[in-house]
C-alpha cells in the first residue's frame, strides 16, 4: 500500500488563460502566470497544511531588493541583490527569482531567511541565509515535481527520512548548486 503524500501542487491552474499586465516580470514568470496562480493568502495561513512553500498569487509577487530582506540589509557584499519573490517558505522564509546576486546567475531560485540552511551558491560571498533551489524557474518547477511537492531546501532534515537512493539524489542536486552545504542522506 502506498502511502499518501503529505504535500499539494504550491499553485493551481486557471481555468482560463489570462492576459497579464505585468511588464515587469521576466517571459517564464509571466508565461507561468498566465496559466497558473499561487495558493498563499496570508489569512488563511492557519490551514497551510503541510506544503513546505506556497507560491504568491500574482497581485502579491513583487520585486525586492536586499534591504526588503531581513538576512541581507547589513550585508555590503549584497547590497546590490535584486529579485522577485514568488513564493514564501512555510517558515516565513522568501524565495526570489534571482535578478542579480553575487552567488548565483539572474534567473536562479533562491532561499533566503534566517533559518536557511546554507551557505547558498558559489565564490566568496556565499552567506549562510541562502540557499540556491534550482538554477532556473523551469527547473524548479521540475525540481518540485520530482521531490512531490516538497522543497527539501526548505526542509533539510527530511532528507535522512527518505530512501537512501532519493536522498543521494537530492543531496547531488543541493550540492552542485551550493557546494558548501551539508546535507546528508540516510546511510545505506
Amino acid at each position: 500500500m502506498q502511502e499518501k503524500c503529505p504535500y499539494v501542487k504550491p499553485y493551481v491552474k486557471l481555468a482560463k488563460s489570462r492576459k497579464l499586465k505585468r511588464n515587469d516580470l521576466p517571459a517564464d514568470l509571466a508565461q507561468f502566470y498566465s496559466e497558473y496562480e499561487g495558493v498563499y493568502d496570508e489569512s488563511s495561513e492557519d490551514d497551510a497544511g503541510f506544503n513546505s512553500v506556497y507560491f504568491l498569487k500574482l497581485h502579491d509577487v513583487r520585486h525586492v531588493r536586499a534591504k526588503d530582506i531581513l538576512v541581507l540589509r547589513d550585508q555590503p557584499d549584497w547590497k546590490y541583490f535584486s529579485g522577485i519573490q514568488i513564493a514564501i517558505s512555510r517558515y516565513g522564509d522568501s524565495v526570489v527569482y534571482v535578478c542579480l546576486a553575487p552567488t548565483c546567475n539572474s534567473g536562479a531560485i533562491m532561499l533566503l531567511g534566517p533559518d536557511v540552511a546554507g551557505p547558498g551558491g558559489w565564490g566568496p560571498y556565499k552567506w549562510d541565509p541562502t540557499l540556491v533551489l534550482a538554477p532556473s524557474f523551469g527547473e524548479w518547477l521540475k525540481h518540485l515535481r520530482r521531490s512531490k511537492w516538497c522543497e527539501y531546501g526548505v526542509v533539510p532534515g527530511s532528507i535522512q527520512e527518505l530512501p537512501p537512493e532519493e536522498g543521494e539524489r537530492l543531496c547531488a542536486y543541493f550540492h552542485k548548486l551550493n557546494p558548501a552545504v551539508r546535507f546528508r542522506a540516510k546511510k545505506r
